[in-house]
């Protein structure tokens, strides 16, 4: 596929009102789905693991790195998030 199909193809998607009503789900399933893995991996990750009973937690967590995570997960539910809270900001070109 030439750069002009590819062009034509992208844009013909973005104009599809269809489409656009797909990817907005798709980025709220996302987000939600992104958000309750990362607050279940926080919540996890401060009560089981050894590291709070070794010692070797810096900030007392059970194990660190499943709170590390939970944190990218979330900040991964916020990203993809973003293209839907930027299209009801007149940003329709997002999704």
């Amino acid at each position: 596929m030439d750069d002009d199909a590819l062009r034509f193809a992208l844009r013909d998607a973005a104009d599809d009102g269809s489409a656009r009503t797909g990817r907005r789900e798709v980025c709220s399933a996302l987000t939600t789905g992104f958000e309750r893995l990362g607050d279940t991996l926080r919540v996890c990750g401060h009560i089981v693991g050894p590291q709070r009973v070794d010692g070797t937690s810096p900030f007392g967590n059970g194990d660190d790195r499943i709170v590390a995570l939970g944190y990218l997960s979330r900040t991964a539910g916020a990203l993809a998030g973003l293209p839907k809270i930027m299209s009801t900001r007149g940003a329709e070109s997002a999704l």
